[in-house]
């Protein structure tokens, strides 16, 4: 897949790979790959990182906050639009970790408090 931005834009995108049953830690998945000009030198910057089954093995604990609160959001609105891909997530589970997420900040408390009041509904 491929996607384009303009200057001062960004972009979250989640993709979630469903590995066969024998896949094994040298499994190669495929490549990603970001190119970007540098709007101030002008010169385009490439990186490349090659995907594997190990880099999956146990990796939700090694992520970020942040990108466990983007795929947490990402659930969410998968639920709140009756996707077939959130079928297997249960509202207590978005809410779970978004609890485990919350730091003090008002956006965070603000998700927590919205997952509260849709469990409700």
């Amino acid at each position: 897949d491929a996607g384009e931005l303009g200057a001062d834009h960004q972009v979250t995108a989640l993709y979630e790979l469903e590995l066969r049953a024998d896949a094994t830690a040298r499994d190669r998945l495929g490549t990603a790959a970001l190119r970007w000009e540098d709007p101030e030198t002008r010169a385009v910057i490439e990186t490349r990182l090659e995907l594997s089954a190990a880099l999956i093995e146990d990796s939700w604990s090694a992520t970020s906050d942040d990108f466990r609160l983007a795929v947490t959001v990402g659930a969410l609105a998968e639920k709140l639009r009756g996707s077939e891909y959130a079928d297997s997530i249960e509202l207590d589970q978005i809410q779970a970790e978004a609890e485990a997420l919350a730091d003090g900040s008002a956006e965070i408390e603000e998700l927590v408090e919205v997952i509260r009041a849709l469990d409700r509904l």
